[in-house]
């Protein structure tokens, strides 16, 4: 099985400390998930690893973390995928050679909202709130009919598209801070340049 580095950011306001690192060996197949990854070290080396998992089927959304430097949901993203990313910092994390090492994973919470504990960030100060202020249905403009309302075509495109999303905060994450949404991806990385603890 490969051996990947998992390298977890640790932060617990409370406390007063900085965020630094955590990095562990992580002996899975390249099939499992980060998640997988994240509860195997919280199972079998530090029990005090804060992350939010639910259903662990890109259900319910809420295991959104950062990995190398990308917003995505733990659970549905493979090792080997995460490992391949393009890293933040212009360096592919993925070694080659003889498979002392597949790669290195660097998992963050997610950017954009008030860190809670480690990976576990506060959804309602951003991305709840926001949430909150739309109107899920459609607003005839016209008079209300007798029978009922003939929807266009394009409408329910845009109805449809929107109940497809599961509300896990990965977009809002990668915003930029300036609030320019036609960037995709942020120019920045929060967190980088924390030390290193083991």
């Amino acid at each position: 099985m490969p051996d990947y580095t998992l390298r977890i950011r640790r932060f617990d306001p409370k406390s007063g400390e900085a965020a630094y690192w955590d990095e562990h060996q992580v002996e899975l197949g390249e099939r499992n998930s980060v998640l997988d990854a994240i509860l195997k070290v919280r199972d079998e080396v530090d029990g005090s690893v804060g992350i939010r998992c639910s259903c662990q089927q890109a259900i319910c959304g809420s295991c959104g973390v950062r990995m190398n430097g990308k917003p995505g949901l733990a659970c549905n993203t493979h090792l080997e995928v995460a490992a391949a990313r393009r890293h933040g910092t212009g360096r592919n994390p993925v070694q080659d050679g003889d498979g002392a090492g597949a790669g290195i994973i660097e998992v963050e919470p997610m950017g954009n909202m008030p860190v809670i504990r480690d990976l576990i960030v506060d959804m309602d100060a951003v991305h709840w709130k926001k949430i909150e202020r739309v109107t899920p249905f459609l607003i005839n403009k016209e008079p209300v009919p007798e029978r009922e309302y003939i929807v266009p075509h394009d409408n329910m495109v845009d109805v449809t598209q929107t109940m497809a999303c599961i509300q896990c905060g990965a977009c809002v994450s990668d915003w930029p801070v300036d609030g320019d949404r036609s960037a995709v991806h942020r120019t920045g990385r929060v967190g980088q340049g924390l030390p290193l603890r083991r």
